[in-house]
């Protein structure tokens, strides 16, 4: 095992499948123009945190025995292509609005704001098969195989989400005027086209 190798395996994919939170980024979007920065750094705040905890779930698949010594290294390279084109497909899919802007976005206390960040992501349990996904792609497969490994994952998972959204905050609040739905919808197909060379770079293990 090599932690900063892992580390930075795990960051890498926490920070590209905040790409996929559609609806957060937009209630993160509306926070910080009809609140303040800090009200999207709190809800940003919720957001990761399941990030983390669906991370931790999809590094356990790799490091238990029933799982890891029966299937090759290639298939979790395949399951990892496989996850990440349909995740292109859907933001591709994915439409666009900016009428999700909640009321009276001034009176919601921080700890609410922290509150609806982690109840629009916890439902998703479908985050731990993307995650198994990009940490197939990623290699994280080939390095993790103990406890420690799993607490390294969750630190790279949740410093990846975190950067993440700390700088779309950033960039919101700097080009405020400039945000508009169609700045959205390039972002999102951006998205898409950033897991579809992914996946193309994960099937490379499976033919060779």
């Amino acid at each position: 095992m090599n932690v900063p190798i892992l580390l930075g395996q795990s960051t890498v994919a926490g920070f590209i499948y905040a790409f996929t939170s559609i609806t957060g980024i937009i209630l993160c979007l509306h926070y910080i123009l009809e609140n303040n920065w800090f009200s999207g750094v709190v809800f940003a705040i919720g957001v990761v945190l399941v990030q983390i905890f669906w991370g931790v779930f999809a590094s356990l698949a790799f490091v238990l025995p029933a799982v890891t010594s029966h299937i090759e290294p290639k298939w979790f390279s395949l399951m990892g292509a496989v996850v990440l084109f349909v995740m292109a497909y859907l933001l591709f899919r994915a439409k666009v609005s900016t009428t999700i802007t909640p009321k009276h976005a001034a009176a919601i206390r921080s700890f609410k704001m922290f509150f609806i960040g982690v109840v629009i992501s916890l439902p998703f349990v479908v985050r731990i098969v993307g995650y198994m996904g990009l940490f197939a792609t990623l290699g994280v497969h080939r390095t993790t195989s103990t406890l420690f490994d799993i607490i390294t994952i969750s630190l790279g998972v949740g410093l990846g989400a975190a950067i993440w959204w700390l700088g779309f905050t950033l960039i919101v609040v700097c080009f405020r005027s400039r945000v508009t739905a169609h700045s959205l919808l390039i972002l999102n197909k951006a998205s898409a086209v950033l897991f579809i060379v992914l996946g193309a770079v994960s099937l490379w293990p499976v033919f060779n």
